[in-house]
């Protein structure tokens, strides 16, 4: 009963963010945090989830394995688009359109201890591209916006045969580059793209809960991030939380009794 609750209070959350969604464009929304969990030598997970924020919508697919007993390697892809919304201004109508497709591999190491907690710190790069549709009282039109990004993610889980926890702070550096756009687009708009082609790197302070339950070989995960920019910056309209449900297929590798730790 509890549970069913909490998900009706995600739900209520959700749509209520939805409905403060302003046509304003995102150029940058998180994606799930990739959390392994890994404790030995041949681990391994491969990832599908949908993921909601209150500018975006998107899904994951992500995977990770464990090389050796401390080292492992992720890649991840994410797409987001931004649910049409639009309004009033001026007596005109006018609506944003927005998707952005991002990929990314990173290296790690792990070091599990006391046979049911583990450390990681994972880091990468990766880049996206956001193409965003104007349609807005003083001129309509499009742009496209490429991004170059790297991130340190260091976590801490728990992990038993049918549950995994983990606590994750994702640092990422984000570089906005190759912007291009319609001429006759509005004022705003126009302002917005050119303050980011000349505007510095960008960072993001990105922590996150993950649970995951269910069998040794797939688990249902749930996730919440929050992404928090660290510079001021008003001409970045981004996403600053992200809630993902998603499956997770797992490849045991060696037993824990195995394992050198």
């Amino acid at each position: 009963m509890k549970t069913k609750i909490r998900i009706q209070q995600v739900l209520a959350v959700l749509t209520l963010l939805s409905l403060l969604t302003c046509c304003a464009p995102c150029y940058y929304a998180p994606n799930a945090q990739n959390v392994p969990v890994f404790s030995g030598k041949g681990q391994g997970n491969g990832t599908f989830s949908f993921q909601f924020g209150p500018l975006s919508t998107g899904w994951n697919v992500q995977g990770a394995l464990a090389l050796s007993n401390h080292i492992g390697i992720m890649g991840n892809y994410n797409h987001y688009s931004g649910r049409e919304s639009s309004g009033t201004w001026n007596g005109e109508d006018y609506s944003t359109k927005f998707k952005s497709n991002m990929g990314e591999i990173g290296l790690g190491y792990f070091y599990p201890f006391k046979d049911k907690f583990v450390v990681e710190a994972y880091g990468g790069m990766g880049g996206s591209r956001i193409n965003t549709d104007y349609e807005r009282w003083d001129g309509d039109g499009s742009s496209s916006i490429g991004t170059t990004s790297f991130f340190i993610q260091p976590s801490m889980g728990y992990y038993r045969k049918h549950i995994r926890l983990a606590f994750s702070t994702r640092f990422r550096l984000l570089n906005f580059r190759d912007v291009k756009y319609q001429t006759g687009l509005g004022s705003d708009p126009l302002e917005s793209l050119d303050y980011m082609e000349n505007m510095s790197v960008q960072g993001f302070f990105e922590p996150a809960f993950t649970f995951r339950a269910g069998g040794e070989k797939v688990k249902f995960q749930a996730q919440v991030g929050w992404s928090i920019i660290m510079s001021q910056s008003y001409a970045i309209e981004y996403d600053p939380m992200n809630i993902n449900f998603g499956v997770v297929f797992c490849l045991p590798g060696k037993k824990k009794s195995e394992a050198v730790q």
